[in-house]
């Protein structure tokens, strides 16, 4: 599993809004290059909303070929890529620009630079060499696609991505506040019971893999602002991080709903609690593996696949959701401390809507817009999990954490932390 992760980090197909690789002819006669998600114009004129600049190189003379620019209306690229039945004449008919001409040499660069008119919305443009007369293969191509109307902190951002370098440097901030905050109360609540319990360590250990996501976010999305290239490593590693972030945090409220830490009740259902916890980090392993492996930049809408794995998730959130409530009534019914019963009655108002976010972010995905979905879903995510994990700090603050956990020494847990041993 760690090799497979790590493995991720080496897959790429392109490197934000600066591409490069080679190109091979399909049975239709033209290869994908890039695509970008270019703003509107913004006072309704008819000047330039972004550039696109394309360098081809061929160790071989290839002449006939043409550069060609497809958006995603339906008359154009979608028609184009996901129709077995178009002819090459036709892919040429529904580019949206007169294809230009290209004659490669051997050891030769050729270049273009071309500008993009729109003003009715963002849309989403497709960059395809083609040629109807002559076989192409192994061609090696750059594109850097650039949004010319605006400011440098934005201008190498699909419209689908603008914001997120802004986004993710906020929350680092926070999240540097924040480990801070809670570092000082995990220090002061150590010194006051000369203990630290586990649960307390384990969600130590979730708040920095969740510091650490935001971390490489911020890092990436930072790199791209200047080059358009970024750390794609970085994003690669955060997914990562993120999935066992979650999962982490999704044991620990589980383990709250059955009582670990708050009464000495024996711990139950602790194999199926790590079984079910798996399941969903396997889904999310597919996610990761799909996006940065399998996944078909040229697709105009979510993969059959993907929408399958994306639905098994909710599937298994609304479980996880019913089985939390369940066992959270269940340990309600049986407290009979009122600072306790009032500890359930929280976790019940706050974490049973909060586990109903995920499910809420992923239907967002086939709810919204293509080119403003990706930036959304990041934002709806972030928020939703930064509150999830500041409650419990809260409640896990030195003033407070001895009235509602049982953390206070092994001996006052015994059955609880026996329990969390043999997890």
């Amino acid at each position: 599993m760690v090799h497979l992760f790590f493995g991720l980090l080496l897959i790429s197909f392109s490197n934000g809004e600066k591409f490069s690789g080679h190109v091979t002819q399909n049975t239709r006669g033209f290869g994908f290059l890039a695509k970008f998600c270019f703003d509107v114009n913004h006072d309704k004129s008819d000047q330039v909303v972004g550039s696109i600049e394309v360098s081809l190189e061929s160790s071989e003379k290839i002449d006939g070929l043409h550069l060609l620019y497809f958006d995603d209306q339906s008359d154009s690229w979608p028609q184009v890529y996901e129709k077995d039945d178009v002819s090459c004449e036709q892919v040429f008919e529904k580019s949206k620009n007169f294809p230009i001409p290209i004659n490669l040499d051997p050891g030769v660069t050729w270049n273009h630079n071309s500008f993009i008119h729109q003003n009715i919305r963002p849309r989403w443009w497709y960059i395809a060499v083609g040629s109807c007369t002559t076989s192409f293969n192994d061609i090696s191509f750059h594109a850097h696609l650039v949004q010319t109307q605006s400011s440098n902190w934005n201008k190498e951002f699909g419209t689908n991505e603008s914001g997120l370098n802004t986004l993710y440097l906020t929350f680092f901030f926070y999240y540097l506040f924040f480990i801070a905050i809670h570092t000082v109360g995990s220090y002061k609540l150590h010194k006051k019971l000369e203990y630290t319990h586990p649960m307390v360590k384990l969600f130590f250990v979730v708040l920095v893999l969740q510091f650490v996501m935001v971390l490489c976010r911020m890092f990436h999305y930072g790199i791209f602002a200047r080059d358009g290239w970024g750390s794609p490593g970085l994003l690669k590693f955060s997914e990562v991080v993120e999935a066992f972030a979650r999962v982490g945090f999704l044991i620990i409220l589980m383990l709250l709903a059955k009582g670990w830490t708050i009464n000495n009740e024996a711990l139950t259902e602790r194999k199926w609690i790590l079984i079910s916890a798996s399941v969903f980090l396997l889904c999310d392993v597919l996610v990761i593996i799909w996006k940065n492996a399998v996944e078909n930049p040229a697709a105009t809408n979510i993969p059959l696949g993907l929408s399958f794995i994306l639905y098994c998730i909710v599937c298994f959130w609304f479980f996880w959701c019913a089985w939390f409530s369940y066992s959270l009534w269940n340990s309600y019914k049986n407290e009979s401390n009122p600072a306790k019963r009032w500890l359930f009655r929280l976790l019940a108002l706050i974490y049973i809507p909060w586990l109903f976010g995920l499910p809420f972010i992923t239907f967002l995905q086939f709810a919204l817009a293509p080119w403003i979905r990706e930036k959304v879903v990041a934002v709806f995510f972030i928020l939703i999990s930064t509150f999830g994990l500041s409650f419990l700090s809260f409640l896990l603050w030195p003033t407070r954490a001895e009235e509602y956990f049982s953390i206070t020494s092994p001996d006052t847990m015994t059955a609880g932390i026996a329990n969390y041993e043999k997890l």
